[in-house]
């Protein structure tokens, strides 16, 4: 797919995506947009697309051999087209790059032509049981990945829309199957993702025929014909780029009229959403029987599953998150009404960042609407690197940072300054450093204290010994209970007097799996071993987690790759 590259294409990445399932090039924005208006499943290669190429394959060597009578009386010619169709279908899958969700599509499409070829008489639901079956069998953790359950769903509506026997207009059967899809995916959407696009049944009416019908074959044709005429290849990804560009500016014209169209679900615990799936399936029972206003009675009862039941926080505790980022940090603090983050993870790429991929998927697992204030400690790529999409969901928090010039927000941000104090529901926070003085970009780093009054955090940053050294003389108390240690456990922080001053009962390493700055060293390590301080690094541990009271004892976190162990860990 070189012509790709050339001709001046707009939509390059969308190309390359319909034509050989490569998604390196579209951008964060572009599958923001798809999100919003629901329309990812159309933009890869997938189980619809691959079923495209089977069904028009299938219809047009049928007719084709229909007309040789000769040939057909040795083999039925949809028998025979079905034969046919098997290795085309193989080698569109091998082209796409055979990746999971071309595999499921792959094994459906495979059962529905060889029971064709062999002649047998079969159901839409045996073949659908089967290859279910197949799938397992050839995956058995197929059922740990969330394109599974969603693409098998929605086969699944797909078989419970086409018994619907009343006859309806051809736009009208469309729009109730969008709509029973979405409200039969809702539980899924909640389960994986915690959003779902309100738009999705209207915007797919148009865009499922249009990049179904017209610019997926016209991509098909172009990688058919590359091998024979360039002429006609180009001609073909010039028409499809120009019908790909008047379908992103309708979608980017949607999101800009209606921007609010991301309905973002709550999580709920096992029971409420096997309740949701259990009324559901009710309200479907009863959509299929024709009792429509029952139907949306039932509906109606299912909001109940998406009232989300967040346990609330008592006055004067403190609810701390140190998420596993990698190599970076990010901390998020929550008191009974506020809520703080600290640091914001890394930036891995051009179209992953901590912010998006790891922090606002946690809070939204929590139930987490609301941040009041923002603290990146300094400008390093791996403390800032989730900053902008944590700013664009959060554009109403206060930002504080060590140099405001070094961040590009349209927010205002603050400098952190020693000596700045404030107090959200019975908790004190503190700024220890920096002082206002001239230091490098890690000595320079927000340092954070707060306090219950029983129980303390220290967060310092990427500090080194020259400021650790700087707040032992300065500070008459530095104790805290809980210390995420500075600069990942490099050797050039973690003097032996600080960690004395500090003399934590834990100290958190967060780092990333063998990565190449050897953090933490085990020099510091062995120092705060020797110190008697429990140890725990978030590439072992996952997410730490602590709830910390205002009295009794210091309780022991919850380790995330603990509570959420996968049943293989236990076989080892």
């Amino acid at each position: 797919m070189k012509l790709v590259e050339s001709h001046g294409l707009q939509r390059q990445g969308l190309l390359r995506a319909l034509s050989i399932g490569e998604r390196q090039g579209l951008s964060s924005q572009d599958w923001a947009l798809f999100s919003a208006t629901g329309t990812t499943h159309l933009m890869v290669i997938s189980g619809m697309h691959l079923g495209i190429v089977c069904g028009c394959l299938l219809l047009c060597l049928s007719r084709l051999l229909a007309c040789i009578p000769r040939l057909c009386l040795l083999m039925p010619a949809q028998a025979l087209a079905a034969c046919l169709c098997i290795p085309a279908v193989t080698l569109y899958a091998q082209i796409a790059g055979f990746g999971l969700p071309v595999q499921r599509a792959f094994v459906m499409c495979s059962v529905f032509l060889l029971g064709m070829a062999l002649c047998r008489q079969h159901s839409a639901q045996d073949s659908y049981y089967l290859a279910l079956l197949l799938v397992l069998l050839n995956n058995p953790l197929a059922g740990f990945n969330s394109g599974f359950w969603l693409s098998f769903a929605a086969v699944a509506i797909l078989l419970f829309c086409m018994h619907q026997r009343r006859a309806r207009p051809a736009l009208s059967t469309l729009f109730l199957t969008q709509v029973v899809i979405a409200v039969a995916l809702l539980p899924f959407m909640l389960l994986f993702f915690q959003q779902s696009s309100l738009l999705a049944p209207l915007v797919n009416i148009p865009a499922i025929p249009f990049i179904s019908l017209l610019v997926v074959p016209l991509c098909l044709l172009s990688v058919l014909l590359s091998t024979f005429s360039e002429p006609a290849t180009t001609t073909l990804l010039i028409l499809a780029d120009r019908l790909l560009d008047v379908f992103m500016l309708m979608l980017q014209q949607i999101q800009s009229n209606w921007p609010r169209t991301l309905l973002h679900l709550p999580a709920v615990p096992w029971w409420q959403w096997t309740f949701l799936v259990c009324v559901t399936l009710l309200a479907l029972r009863q959509f299929r029987k024709g009792h429509y206003g029952m139907s949306i009675v039932t509906l109606l009862l299912s909001l109940a599953g998406f009232l989300p039941l967040k346990s609330e926080i008592p006055e004067g505790h403190i609810r701390l998150d140190i998420l596993d980022v990698g190599q970076g940090l990010a901390v998020l603090v929550q008191t009974r009404t506020h809520t703080l983050l600290y640091d914001t993870g890394p930036l891995y790429s051009p179209d992953f960042d901590a912010g998006s991929g790891i922090i606002l998927p946690f809070m939204r697992s929590q139930n987490i609407s609301k941040l009041d204030r923002v603290i990146v400690s300094h400008g390093d790529l791996d403390h800032r690197g989730g900053l902008e999409m944590i700013q664009q969901a959060f554009p109403l928090a206060k930002y504080l940072t060590s140099k405001p010039e070094s961040l590009n927000l349209s927010s205002l941000v603050r400098p952190c300054r020693a000596g700045t104090q404030w107090q959200w529901d019975g908790v004190d926070f503190q700024i220890l450093h920096p002082d206002g003085r001239f230091y490098s970009d890690n000595n320079s780093s927000c340092v954070l204290l707060l306090s219950n009054g029983h129980f303390s955090v220290l967060l310092p940053g990427d500090i080194e010994n020259q400021v650790e050294r700087l707040l032992v003389s300065q500070q008459t108390h530095l104790q805290a209970d809980i210390l995420v240690a500075a600069h990942h456990g490099s050797r050039t922080s973690s003097g032996p007097a600080f960690v004395r001053a500090v003399s934590p009962q834990y100290v958190i390493f967060s780092s990333g799996y063998l990565n190449a700055f050897n953090h933490p060293h085990p020099q510091v390590v062995k120092l705060y071993t020797n110190s008697g301080t429990i140890g725990l690094n978030t590439t072992e541990t996952g997410t730490l987690h602590w709830d910390l009271p205002n009295s009794g004892e210091l309780p022991v976190p919850q380790r995330y790759r603990e509570q959420k162990a996968g049943f293989w860990t236990r076989l080892q």
